[in-house]
């Protein structure tokens, strides 16, 4: 029996190959068994997992980022220096990308505080222990 890629002579009977050289030869440029099928065929809510708006924060962060992708600009004072976040402005966190605006960290702070979505500590009552 012969080598597939090079037709040298092979002794073992079950070996297609005379060496990982030849076997990596013969596998470069050959197209895989997906033939142009798609690499997530189930992508949205044909996937099993899909959540919708029930999605956790963090998917829902994850996803405004891969649409929209890094928040460069402050939209509120124009600060492009520093840590730019992705704010949601109605505090819904929905999946539509228009509802979300790049905000600096502080002006994203005061943005949560002014719609009540930022807790304050200060401004929360301690409760007295009795003794």
């Amino acid at each position: 029996m012969n080598c597939i890629f090079c037709d040298q002579p092979i002794s073992t009977r079950n070996i297609k190959f005379c060496s990982r050289t030849c076997y990596h030869s013969a596998k470069t440029g050959k197209p895989s068994g997906r033939k142009g099928k798609p690499l997530f065929a189930n992508r949205g809510e044909l996937n099993h997992k899909w959540k919708g708006n029930r999605a956790s924060y963090t998917a829902i962060h994850q996803l405004i980022h891969r649409q929209k992708g890094k928040a460069i600009k402050c939209e509120r004072c124009g600060k492009e220096k520093g840590k730019i976040e992705w704010a949601n402005i109605d505090h819904k966190y929905s999946r539509n990308p228009d509802d979300y605006i790049s905000l600096c960290t502080s002006c994203h702070r005061k943005h949560d505080i002014e719609n009540n979505n930022y807790p304050v500590f200060n401004k929360v009552p301690i409760k007295k222990s009795k003794q």
